[in-house]
């Protein structure tokens, strides 16, 4: 889960560093590292359309979740309004409990 979305605050990118060109390296002092953070990328790389989906399947379960609260309001907020007598009356009172939950 991406926690961008949960703290709603852009996350820090991850930067790779390394040699990524065919010539072999001059300087072999940063050798190591730079094979880490190429296995980092590569395995980064294997797991993106993994990534996609899940990601996908978690907002699709969230809008699901929103729509289903939505619903339930609705349906509460059309169960306290009378059917058919005193709809008139009982809307400036309605509204105003309405807006308190707001």
């Amino acid at each position: 889960m991406a926690l961008g979305k949960v703290i709603e605050t852009p996350e820090v990118a991850k930067i790779y560093v390394g040699s990524f060109w065919d010539e072999p390296l001059q300087e072999h002092d940063l050798e190591e590292l730079f094979e880490a953070e190429k296995s980092n990328l590569y395995n980064h790389i294997e797991r993106l359309p993994v990534g996609s989906t899940v990601q996908k399947l978690n907002d699709l379960s969230k809008r699901a979740r929103m729509a289903k609260a939505h619903a339930l309001v609705l349906d509460h907020l059309r169960n306290e309004m009378p059917s058919v007598w005193g709809q008139a009356e009982s809307r400036p009172s309605f509204s105003g409990h309405f807006l308190a939950y707001m």
